[in-house]
């Protein structure tokens, strides 16, 4: 641009400059510098004005009646209010002192004027609001989106998952809320927290569709292994996968035996049947067996117990004398025996099915000649059963062995008072249980 030209756009800018109750200097903002203002000032430029424009203080600073940029005064002593500076909502109070003009109002270091706390009435030009604040519909001050009013009377960052929420229960973000032990969580009734997402997840069973402008939409937002699906009554809700079903917990789990990988923790179902993933599969943990008909892992015989770790079939979880836990011990009835329970004369039990290969309930097999007869623990046609030894044993009149014998060289198996006797029909290592001397048999087979 040449000198002839400068000189005209200056001529220009004149008047308008001269309507302005700031200073008249002139000032060309160039591309590559800032402007050519003094200190404190900046070169506010007029529209269509090619750089040109007039000199102004710069915020943090105000202009005086003197036509000096000074910096804004809030606290410090004044005679009158533009003392204070014009357009920072200060005012020189009764004590000679730049403060804010109303009791709803705080000054903000960032802005270096006066703004409305929370509260407090406002609109978009002459009343903001504070920091993190926003001028709500009802103009009035509220904590902006993601902020929360904490108990200094402060807009603090919502908390996310975890975090604590004693101050306020508005204090967590979207969708969390502040549970029982005051921590910012998802709501357990219809979400579980996915720590690979990072976000809440609908359980089974939770709706997931929303209808805005009468637009069914689907929720892709289900828990793992589930998927938002129709169901009777087109009432669509999240629901597991093929080959998964649900657990208590209202998730999705492979069942008992299933593969799993040992990365994804919840595939097997801890919470209901008790199982973990080893070695790819889903079993049951060391000392615990899975209960086909309770569909549960269940601990064994004299493994810890309590009210929600039940014992295994047969045993029942009772408390260790002198002791401060609880062990799984025999049912009334049964004995144990290599570490299983067995039922003794007159308990139900059942025979070794190896076809069906179904868990089968043996008679005490310490209890001598006691078998299962109609489904019920019984000794043999011509014995009893001896509650004091819990072994079946021979009457008058039943076959024994002659080398049934205990160490002191007595009969362990012929009843009281009677003895295994060699007979001359029955083979070799066979007799017969025959009443000793001087005693008698009796109607019902005993000697006395």
């Amino acid at each position: 641009m040449d000198l002839l030209a400068l000189s005209f756009k200056l001529l220009i800018l004149v008047p308008i400059l001269t309507t302005k109750a700031l200073s008249p200097q002139e000032c060309v903002k160039f591309v590559n510098h800032d402007h050519t203002c003094g200190k404190n000032l900046t070169c506010v430029v007029l529209k269509n004005a090619d750089g040109f424009g007039y000199c102004a203080c710069h915020s943090p600073f105000y202009q005086t009646a003197n036509e000096i940029c000074l910096l804004k005064q809030y606290g410090k002593s004044c005679n009158l209010n533009e003392d204070c500076g014009s357009g920072t909502n200060l005012i020189c109070d009764e004590q000679k002192l730049c403060s804010c003009n109303s009791n709803h109002s705080i000054y903000d270091q960032n802005s270096h004027e006066c703004v409305g706390n929370l509260g407090a009435s406002c609109d978009e030009h002459g009343k903001p609001c504070g920091f993190n604040e926003t001028c709500s519909n009802e103009l009035l001050c509220k904590c902006s989106t993601n902020f929360f009013e904490n108990s200094s009377g402060e807009c603090e960052t919502k908390r996310g998952h975890g975090s604590s929420c004693k101050d306020n229960s508005d204090s967590c973000k979207t969708p969390f809320i502040c549970d029982s032990n005051f921590r910012c969580s998802c709501n357990s009734s219809t979400f579980l927290y996915d720590n690979a997402k990072e976000k809440c997840s609908r359980l089974v069973d939770v709706a997931c569709t929303y209808y805005p402008w009468n637009h069914r939409i689907i929720i892709e937002d289900c828990v793992a292994n589930a998927k938002c699906t129709s169901t009777e009554g087109d009432y669509i809700k999240c629901q597991c996968r093929s080959g998964y079903r649900k657990t208590l917990m209202k998730t999705c789990a492979v069942v008992h035996g299933s593969s799993c990988t040992n990365e994804d923790t919840r595939l097997c179902d801890e919470e209901q049947e008790g199982t973990l993933c080893i070695e790819g599969r889903c079993s049951c943990r060391a000392g615990h067996v899975f209960d086909t008909n309770r569909r549960q892992c269940v601990a064994r015989l004299h493994r810890q117990c309590n009210e929600t770790l039940s014992c295994a079939e047969d045993t029942h979880c009772e408390l260790v004398p002198k002791e401060n836990f609880k062990q799984c011990v025999c049912n009334q009835g049964l004995v144990e025996v290599d570490n299983n329970c067995h039922p003794t004369l007159g308990q139900p039990c059942d025979f070794n099915d190896v076809y069906t290969r179904k868990p089968s309930r043996i008679c005490d097999p310490l209890a001598g000649s006691l078998q299962c007869v109609n489904g019920i623990c019984q000794c043999k046609t011509m014995e009893y059963y001896d509650r004091g030894s819990q072994k079946c044993r021979g009457l008058f009149g039943s076959y024994c062995d002659l080398e049934n014998l205990d160490d002191n060289g007595k009969d362990k198996y012929c009843t009281q008072n009677a003895q295994c006797v060699v007979h001359r029909v029955l083979l070799n290592k066979q007799g017969m249980c025959t009443c000793k001397l001087d005693w008698k048999r009796t109607a019902d087979g005993f000697c006395n």
